[in-house]
């Protein structure tokens, strides 16, 4: 096993150009021997690294995974992990990075018949979901128990606070420790709530999903304790398409609430959360355009990214006009002065940077041989979502103040676009075309040659020249390779 791991680990550096090229079963096979690996090395950090740089292709793929303990251990709070590795602490969001000190500390303080049970259990074999809730029920009910008391004691003198905090490595990961602690408390409660409540993104809840999120506050806060409630708000919050809806359905949750016997718990909970929602809010913002940035080069596509950043500038327009109706928007600034800068790290990272050669590169592919052949599927496809990007970004550029950036790639780009296609007419203009069979283009690949380059500088958000440019295309057409089925 150990040979197995050092022989993947020895890539880590290169890991990033390997990520995509993998097929998908030789994928799968790497992903259950490092989480098998990482259950039975002493220190795992180097197989936790190497798990860190396989997120992006994880989310994409989703392959079966294998219930480690400390995975298991994770499950109740799974969809409210961040990687928070740019700024402070968010509410509700729990670091990955402090994940291996909690467990680790819970694995001091507790049960040991416990831990020892769900380890075995775990290493016999892959566990379904049903069977990782039962083995994870003890575990998540002792380790809530266990951290809460702890908390508790900590609490009660600074010294205590700073001897467990700097037990658990910071702060931020006390903190964590107790958030987690909530979610563990109402671990089986919050997981049959997981599987019921509308996968993301959830754009909208009729009335059986907000008396789905209204029973289960009212059931965590009669069973497991008041301050562990929060957590199903905070799940919905991570599966809204966008976290600024979650102001609007709390209205809605709590219509629902009314018409149960636990209206008055779940209307006080609401409460509760509504003070907090804008910092709710800004937290789950901040992971997202932290995994955004943080995202595999070509993982997501580019018109996806410049989009998600529209959104992001809409949503934080919301949530600041928000937190300025609660008061909170003076603590807020500096976080949303970070988000902007994020954003416009993104876009000037995965569209703006490069467009331009790729234009070249794609005009380029577009004459294979020497001829005005129709260019491939895969080249028009690559090209076009770097141009809606472009142009998308430029809606929002004046926001993140890009606009000279993404005027000077723009003009490369048009630049590039009106030589090219300057040139392919004037060869339109003596090309014979034929029918193929000699391998040259025909009459329709050298149409489909021409209009891809007219649309491209239409894509770049160039009409007017493209209006242009296409009368031009048209005109060589008609004059040197008419349509036979137009000829009377």
């Amino acid at each position: 096993m150990n040979d197995v791991v050092d022989a993947i680990t020895k890539k880590l550096g290169d890991i990033d150009q390997m990520l995509f090229s993998l097929q998908r079963e030789k994928f799968d096979q790497i992903v259950y021997v490092l989480e098998e690996s990482r259950a039975q090395l002493k220190d795992p950090a180097t197989v936790n690294a190497l798990l860190q740089k396989l997120r992006p292709r994880l989310i994409k793929d989703s392959p079966s995974r294998r219930y480690t303990v400390q995975r298991l251990f994770c499950l109740p709070f799974e969809e409210l992990l961040s990687d928070n590795r740019r700024g402070e602490k968010a509410m509700g969001k729990i670091p990955r990075k402090s994940i291996p000190a909690i467990w680790q500390f819970y694995e001091k303080h507790g049960q040991t018949a416990a831990i020892t049970a769900a380890k075995e259990a775990t290493t016999k074999g892959p566990l379904t979901l049903t069977q990782a809730i039962k083995v994870g029920t003890p575990i998540w009910a002792d380790a809530a128990q266990v951290i809460r008391t702890k908390v508790a004691e900590a609490k009660r003198t600074p010294d205590s606070l700073k001897k467990m905090s700097a037990e658990l490595g910071g702060q931020d990961s006390f903190l964590s420790a107790e958030e987690a602690s909530l979610a563990l408390a109402a671990g089986d409660i919050l997981m049959l709530f997981r599987e019921q409540l509308p996968p993301p993104p959830i754009r909208e809840l009729d009335e059986k999903d907000a008396e789905l999120v209204a029973t289960t506050i009212a059931a965590i806060s009669k069973d497991r304790g008041m301050d562990a409630a929060s957590s199903p708000l905070m799940m919905l919050l991570a599966r809204l398409e966008s976290p600024t809806l979650i102001k609007t359905l709390m209205g809605k949750i709590r219509t629902a609430g009314n018409d149960t016997p636990d209206a008055a718990i779940i209307s006080k909970q609401l409460d509760i959360f509504a003070g907090q929602a804008s910092e709710a809010v800004v937290g789950e913002m901040e992971s997202r355009l932290e995994s955004l940035a943080e995202a595999q080069t070509d993982a997501i596509p580019r018109e996806a990214i410049a989009r998600r950043i529209e959104d992001a500038i809409a949503g934080l327009d919301d949530v600041a006009a928000n937190a300025s109706e609660e008061g909170t928007d003076k603590q807020l600034r500096r976080r949303f002065d970070k988000m902007k800068q994020i954003m416009k790290n993104t876009v000037t990272d995965k569209v703006i940077e490069g467009t331009s050669s790729a234009v070249g590169d794609a005009l380029a592919s577009f004459d294979p041989s020497g001829g005005l052949h129709r260019p491939s599927t895969e080249a028009m496809a690559a090209v076009e979502d770097r141009l809606v990007a472009l142009r998308l970004a430029n809606r929002y550029s004046d926001v993140l103040d890009l606009k000279s950036d993404l005027k000077r790639e723009i003009e490369r780009s048009v630049t590039q676009m009106k030589d090219a296609l300057g040139t392919a007419v004037q060869e339109a203009m003596t090309s014979k075309g034929g029918d193929g069979s000699d391998g040259a283009p025909t009459r329709d690949d050298i149409e489909s040659n021409l209009m891809s380059r007219v649309r491209m500088m239409e894509l770049v958000g160039d009409a007017e020249g493209a209006g242009r440019e296409l009368e031009k295309v048209m005109d060589v057409l008609d004059t040197h390779h008419p349509d036979l089925d137009d000829i009377d």
